[in-house]
């Protein structure tokens, strides 16, 4: 307890503090695990909301130094951080010390109401085997360039025979591709990034609890395929492309998939999809899905032949859907 307040002030405190971390919400996503700046915000809000004796000399930092002194505060330091910025704390906040925390619940804390995506999301949704080798969180914005956002590579950027992933040969979209973004902090060795993605081209997010104490933002299933077909690298390549969709395409909604394809509005996307579900002898009851792969199938006839994944070279082409596929 802080030594410039006063005993029943400070029950006061703990009390209005535990009052709004009850249970996660969008304000709050976690009540377990809360950065540094955001709990001595919290703090201080509590503070001023209460009718204390010279809680003007009460900072944040303060108050969390007795909240940890009373063991209700438990800090994890995360040293590995880029040059030039000072380590990261995240606290545990209640009993129970500060070990245990997942990817999901350290991207929450560090960026709260951001959307985990890319493989953190295949992780999350079961799709892939493989160990997460970095994680992501993305910051929606209204328009970033959409252009650029799903630019294709350009003619023989991708040929067959040449190289997988070789930036040299598959040119400047393959290096925007696996532009991974921001590098926040590495925790037990795995890089954790921060970037931006325009908000029209993920309409599919939502809020999920990943324990009794956290709730993540997190791109949904279907979602999470797209991105696969959107940026293939930073979700792990062709093998990891290919697994998530042969894990996760039985478990797609067919309305839900066709929300997202619409809101999107790329026939490329859609004829990718297209080849996906084949590939994967999905064919699902719906509808909505059902006209806009027609659509799709119809484009592809008339326009030009597109990699299935960008930046990836193709060995044969689909008829069907006029995409090269890799070999």
């Amino acid at each position: 307890m802080p030594k410039a307040i006063r005993t029943t002030d400070w029950d006061r405190v703990l009390s209005a503090l535990i009052d709004r971390l009850t249970v996660p919400s969008e304000i709050h996503p976690s009540v377990r695990w809360i950065s540094e700046t955001r709990l001595k915000s919290l703090l201080i809000a509590v503070r001023d909301d209460l009718d204390i004796a010279g809680k003007a000399t009460l900072t944040g930092g303060l108050l969390l130094e007795g909240l940890c002194q009373s063991g209700l505060a438990h800090a994890l330091e995360i040293a590995d951080v880029p040059p030039g910025q000072k380590p990261l704390r995240i606290y545990r906040v209640g009993m129970g010390g500060s070990h245990g925390i997942t990817p999901l619940e350290l991207l929450q804390a560090v960026k709260p109401g951001q959307v985990a995506c890319y493989f953190s999301a295949l992780e999350f949704h079961e799709l892939t085997t493989q160990v997460a080798p970095h994680h992501h969180t993305a910051r929606l914005e209204a328009v970033i360039d959409r252009g650029s956002a799903w630019m294709e590579p350009g003619p023989g950027s991708a040929l067959p025979g040449h190289r997988d992933g070789d930036p040299s040969v598959l040119g400047g979209s393959t290096r925007r591709d696996r532009a991974l973004g921001t590098l926040l902090f590495h925790h037990e060795g795995v890089p954790y990034y921060c970037t931006r993605r325009d908000r029209a081209l993920v309409p599919a997010v939502q809020w999920v609890y990943v324990s009794a104490e956290t709730m993540v933002h997190i791109t949904s299933l279907e979602q999470t395929l797209l991105d696969t077909l959107h940026r293939p690298w930073i979700c792990g390549g062709p093998a990891v492309v290919y697994e998530a969709w042969e894990r996760g395409a039985a478990r797609l909604q067919g309305e839900g998939l066709a929300a997202c394809l619409r809101a999107i509005d790329r026939p490329t996307l859609c004829r990718r999809v297209g080849y996906m579900l084949n590939h994967c002898g999905c064919h699902m009851d719906s509808p909505a899905l059902a006209d806009v792969l027609r659509n799709a199938r119809e484009s592809a006839a008339v326009e030009p032949m597109l990699p299935l994944l960008m930046g990836v070279p193709w060995s044969s082409i689909d008829s069907e859907w006029n995409v090269g596929v890799p070999g």
